[in-house]
């Protein structure tokens, strides 16, 4: 399945707040697409997630006391 232009700019929005805030909840994750103008659901995030993990490689993890997310 090829990934659109949006999907692309949605994973790197993703990935520069990983960098910039450790552990960003979901809820986090959406509100920073929302300061860059971009309106998603919550399941849109999780498949975003799977797809850098599983299509990309990322070594994304979720951190369960924390409730967030973090490159290991």
């Amino acid at each position: 399945m090829p990934v659109n232009k949006n999907a692309y700019l949605r994973y790197q929005l993703i990935n520069e707040l990983l960098q910039k805030k450790r552990y960003p909840s979901l809820k986090s994750i959406i509100e920073y697409m929302e300061g860059n103008d971009i309106y998603i659901s919550r399941s849109t995030i999780e498949k975003d997630l799977d797809v850098m993990r599983n299509k990309f490689s990322l070594p994304i993890e979720y951190d369960r006391y924390k409730e967030g997310y973090y490159y290991t």
